[in-house]
């Protein structure tokens, strides 16, 4: 088993449970209670769990390419890029808001999964 395909697997895991639990908590459900159209807030909620979803299906290849014998290597490059974007989106646009890099940590997170896949 390839240790470090493995540890990427269960932090995308992590964030999957953790963008879908504590993500419908946080900046969802007050998103929901807010003024803006039913349709607005239909689609926001519908492309955050899209998001969830997503690092659920990462989960799912990284947890399969860990337990194989040569593992696709452009799977894994895809999912380096994935990761590293998602942590740079995340970056700019808390900057661009002249937010806490401390507070919304995720980026961070992101960039770790990637390496992880990368060093693999």
């Amino acid at each position: 088993m390839n240790t470090l395909l493995f540890i990427a697997a269960i932090l995308s895991a992590v964030a999957c449970v953790a963008h879908g639990v504590l993500g419908q908590k946080a900046p969802v459900q007050p998103m929901l209670q807010t003024d803006i159209s039913q349709v607005s807030k239909l689609e926001l909620a519908g492309v955050w769990h899209l998001v969830t979803l997503g690092f659920g299906l990462t989960s799912v290849a990284l947890f399969t390419s860990a337990r194989a014998v040569e593992p696709s290597a452009a799977l894994l490059q895809f999912l380096v890029w994935q990761f590293v974007l998602y942590g740079v989106a995340i970056f700019v646009i808390v900057i661009w808001q002249r937010g806490s890099l401390l507070k919304v940590p995720q980026w961070l997170l992101m960039w770790i999964i990637a390496a992880l896949i990368y060093w693999s």
